[in-house]
């Protein structure tokens, strides 16, 4: 009786663990699928805010990490530097904190001279019909960023219509766009004021 039960015992251990090998398995093939889909849509989203026609296949891998909470939002963040007609450009993270419902995730093609190539929100919490025009496929708005140059901190343009800026507001809505024009204008000049950022080490984590 005792060695048919470790018997039973035996063969229900080589069975676990084999149960487990085939999970761990499947986890890691379905893990490295998820990662590529996730790597693709997000080169997919870069390539969104540069020129027509602009390819680069090796965007993700042209990172680097910049501390400047103040600039972006958030710190550290990530640019992806590339270049366009030859001019450095760097598609920037950047978070506006003070959207009429919290955090607005942007993407935002910026060239080093402080011209914005192409912006797109990513992430928000904005009222659905009023804040969410943000969204490109809602309304055209966030194209109005594109050839615009910011020229310094004081630049007035750079401001929704109702501040005296270039930029129109929303009906009922002037808080979140307002937020997203000063994220964009702050990462712009981030950009524009540190022409040493194509000499830095590349390599971001998790990029």
């Amino acid at each position: 009786m005792l060695k048919f039960v470790s018997k039973n015992a035996l063969l229900l251990s080589i069975a676990a663990i084999g149960c487990v090998a085939v999970i761990a398995g499947v986890n890691q093939l379905t893990a490295e699928r998820i990662a590529e889909q996730a790597q693709a849509e997000k080169l997919k989203v870069l390539r969104e805010v540069l020129p027509a026609g602009h390819q680069d296949d090796a965007l993700l891998a042209h990172c680097l990490e910049v501390s400047a909470i103040e600039a972006f939002g958030v710190a550290p963040t990530k640019l992806y530097r590339t270049s366009v007609n030859a001019q450095p450009v760097y598609v920037s993270e950047t978070v506006a904190p003070d959207g009429y419902s919290g955090n607005i995730s942007l993407l935002a093609a910026i060239s080093a001279d402080g011209t914005v190539l192409g912006v797109r929100t990513i992430a928000h919490k904005e009222t659905p019909g009023l804040g969410d025009k943000i969204e490109v496929k809602r309304h055209p708005w966030i194209l109005s960023f594109a050839g615009k140059q910011v020229e310094s901190a004081d630049d007035k343009r750079w401001a929704v219509k109702k501040d005296g800026g270039e930029f129109d507001q929303f009906t009922g809505a002037t808080i979140t766009p307002r937020a997203v024009v000063g994220a964009v204008k702050r990462a712009a000049l981030y950009i524009k004021a540190h022409p040493d950022l194509a000499t830095m080490a590349t390599g971001c984590s998790g990029a």
